[in-house]
Formats: structure tokens, sequence, C-alpha cells
């Protein structure tokens, strides 16, 4: 189980990044490229006690593609294919594979207290991998308050709470209010593990 202290508040979006290894060899210049799993679901409990979501599927390849106008209803921005081309040019380099678990969280209707968020994922030959992040919700009333005012006050920036975020170059914010919010959106949470052959990233938007 991965752990780490870390708190979070208000609304955030949970987000994954899942791949896996062929199972034999790619010759050329697909070499060692990463799979998507075929398979991918995600729960959430508060420790020791309810279990708010339980082996929700976020991405099912096992019989079929996703069509194209529902990609970004399985895949989180940010997510890109292997050798990618971007606008005229092809950059043959691994794809990064982000899985939108969850938009738009209200953390204000879950009690305060640890949480846990498992993501489990597998292949067509049933093998499987999973990973574990524990978390705070820890919100306050006189805080959100304190918060909601300072942004109402805030005049003149505008904020893309779609904009893409790289966890490599976006820091973490502790549930605070962030200076350059009209360029650098906050994150609350990341986490990076290895689990067997499928590796599985963490990340927690703060969007509110």
């Amino acid at each position: 189980m991965l752990s780490f202290d870390e708190t979070v508040c208000g609304t955030v979006s949970i987000v994954t990044a899942a791949d896996d290894t062929a199972p034999m060899a790619v010759p050329g210049v697909f070499a060692n490229f990463p799979l998507a799993p075929a398979f991918l679901t995600w729960s959430l409990a508060k420790v020791g006690g309810s279990t708010y979501v339980r082996d929700v599927p976020a991405a099912d390849f096992r019989t079929t593609l996703p069509a194209a106008r529902t990609f970004w209803n399985v895949y989180a921005r940010g997510s890109y294919q292997n050798a990618p081309r971007f606008s005229n040019r092809q950059y043959f380099m691994p794809g990064r594979f982000l899985y939108d678990l969850a938009n738009g969280v209200d953390t204000r209707s879950y009690p305060n207290g640890l949480y846990e968020a498992t993501v489990q994922v597998s292949d067509m030959r049933g093998n499987n991998s999973a990973a574990a992040l524990q978390f705070k919700i820890e919100n306050h009333a006189d805080r959100d308050r304190l918060r909601s005012g300072a942004e109402l006050g805030t005049v003149g920036l505008t904020v893309d709470l779609l904009q893409v975020l790289d966890p490599l170059d976006v820091g973490a914010r502790l549930c605070e209010l962030d200076p350059l919010a009209g360029t650098t959106p906050p994150v609350d949470v990341v986490l990076t593990g290895v689990v067997g052959r499928q590796r599985i990233l963490f990340v927690a938007v703060l969007v509110e």
C-alpha cells in the first residue's frame, strides 16, 4: 500500500495514470512502448468506515475500443498515444495514459477523515496489479467562507478549470489560495508508484 500525509478540501478531480508492458517484444521504433491495461476499476473508502465507491470501471477495453466521441469520458487531459503527433511533427516517445476516475468531487459531501482510493488494472489473461492511496479530507466552514470571499474579491483573473495539468510541472498545494491561480492551478495530491508490471499514478486536482 502506498500512503502519504496529505490533505484535500473543496472540490477535486481524481486522475490515475496506468500502463502495461507488451507480452511479446515489439521490434522497431515502437519497441518498449507501453500498452493500456485491458480493464481498470477504482474504489474509494473511508479507512475504518464506509465504502463510497466500489470497483467502478474507469476503462474497459476487453471487447472494444471507445468511440472517438467518448474519448474524453475515459481519458483525462494530458493523455497522448505512443509516438504522438503534435501539429505537423511526430515524436517517437512513449504514450501517457491518464484515466479520469472522478471529475468534480465535492469533498464537503464526505465526513472529514482518512480515506483510501484503490485502482486495480488487469490484462486480457487476468494478470492484475493494484495501487492504493491514502489521503485526508479536511474541510472547515470558517476557512471555506474565507476562501470563497477571497475568490469573489479577485478582480481581473480568468481561471480555466479545465486547463491541462502536468503533475511533473505543478507543485503541491495544501488547500490554500494560490496567488498565481491565473496561470498555475494548484494540485493537492501527487503520488507515483510501481506495482508489478503496471505503473499507476494518482493525482487529485483541486478545481475549487
